[in-house]
């Protein structure tokens, strides 16, 4: 009978130390998948439209990266994200009309600039992000001087990456026409 509760005993710490093992080995593996997940991914609506957004990286500034066109997809900057993401916190901003931020109509009344510029002053609302740093190619670039330009106190920094042609004409698709 002592034996019987000797090994009852010493069963019931063998089950708490494995229970332990097993936690920490969960505590340990989750910490690995946080730091290495994936992006986080994050949604805002504005004027009925949803824009979507991943960040990569968890700490530092916020980064805005903006890709060119219009309408190319995001994804053309994700390893200039993967890098900075090491020190910041990169928002890979999917733009209105493309990626998952799908628009119901195409035409100048959902895509102009100011669309533009309101769509990425409220993701930085959203984000209660007191400035960003802003870092465009091509068209991208055009976008965030004129978001820096629109909202000087809100940018603390812009980075330009092949820079697009900066025409009257080709910055005339994004102005309404007058009649």
């Amino acid at each position: 009978m002592k034996a019987r509760a000797k090994d009852a005993g010493n069963t019931g710490r063998v089950r708490q130390g494995v229970v332990v093992v097993a936690a920490a080995c969960v505590f340990i593996f989750s910490a690995t998948v946080k730091a290495g997940a994936s992006p986080a991914e994050g949604k805002l609506t504005r004027d009925g439209i949803d824009l979507f957004y991943n960040i990569v990286g968890t700490s530092g500034d916020y980064v805005l990266v903006l890709s060119g066109g219009p309408g190319e997809d995001i994804r053309s900057m994700q390893g200039i994200a993967d890098e900075l993401g090491k020190k910041y916190r990169c928002i890979m901003w999917e733009q209105r009309g493309t990626g998952r931020s799908k628009l119901p109509r195409y035409d100048p009344s959902t895509i102009n600039l100011n669309a533009y510029i309101e769509d990425i002053e409220a993701l930085r609302k959203h984000l209660q992000a007191e400035k960003f740093i802003v870092v465009g190619n091509s068209w991208g670039m055009i976008l965030g001087l004129a978001y820096a330009g629109t909202y000087p106190s809100a940018v603390r920094a812009a980075v330009t990456l092949g820079s697009g042609p900066i025409t009257a004409e080709y910055l005339g698709v994004f102005v309404p026409r007058s009649s």
